[in-house]
């Protein structure tokens, strides 16, 4: 959307959603290891036959079992950034500056379910999550024409996440066993990120630019590592 305030202010928006689904299956497989006394562990009990490897080395081989591992992954994704645009001049110096917002939601569902087959898409569900995060950023930026041939450009970004994991099932110890069962395991944590930046572009001729810039880079913590199912 783009709407003019006046000739040289102008407020354009824009917003999006989407969701995505990607569920995967993959067929369970057992180590040729050795246990704590040095003695050959045991095929898997729903070994299908069938070994991939060099059974001459320790771990060097897997076992395909009759068994399967379905990891379901399912994103919600919206987001929306309305923008103000104004153009003005200070002397001879024009300035085309832009400031505004942007606001993103996003949703990860993921599941892992146990297949009694090798090819088995239901079965058991073993783990079961829910994590949700939100952003807010500010990006103020202003591009300054100091002749017609260079141009500057400084912003800052002010980014602020908010994050969530929410575990529903998965496996856990408890007094030295481990077990798979329901439970509610909440947390959540935020972070916020100062980003400035400034780059140049010279016009040195109608074919040809020269341009640079440094800024701070960002990126949000990977929710599953940041808060541990502990």
């Amino acid at each position: 959307h783009k709407y003019n305030l006046k000739p040289a202010l102008r407020l354009e928006t824009s917003a999006y959603a989407y969701t995505t689904t990607r569920d995967r299956r993959r067929q369970d497989f057992g180590y040729k290891s050795l246990d704590e006394n040095g003695q050959l562990q045991p095929k898997p009990a729903d070994y299908t036959g069938v070994t991939w490897g060099d059974e001459t080395i320790e771990g060097g081989a897997i076992y395909m079992r009759n068994a399967s591992g379905n990891r379901n992954r399912s994103f919600d994704v919206a987001g929306i950034e309305p923008r103000i645009k104004y153009e003005f001049a200070v002397g001879k110096t024009l300035h085309d500056f832009t400031s505004g917002v942007r606001y993103v939601f996003e949703r990860a569902f993921e599941q892992r379910i146990n297949g009694s087959k090798a090819d088995a898409s239901s079965g058991t569900l073993a783990e079961d999550e829910i994590r949700t995060g939100s952003g807010w950023c500010t990006l103020p930026h202003d591009k300054i024409i100091l002749r017609k041939f260079i141009t500057v450009t400084g912003g800052i970004r002010v980014e602020y996440y908010d994050y969530e994991r929410d575990i529903r099932r998965g496996k856990f110890t408890i007094d030295g066993v481990s077990t798979t069962r329901d439970t509610m395991v909440v947390a959540s944590n935020d972070v916020t990120a100062l980003i400035p930046g400034i780059g140049f572009n010279l016009s040195v001729t109608n074919n040809l630019n020269v341009f640079g810039g440094v800024h701070r880079g960002f990126a949000p913590p990977r929710i599953k590592d940041a808060i541990s199912s502990a």
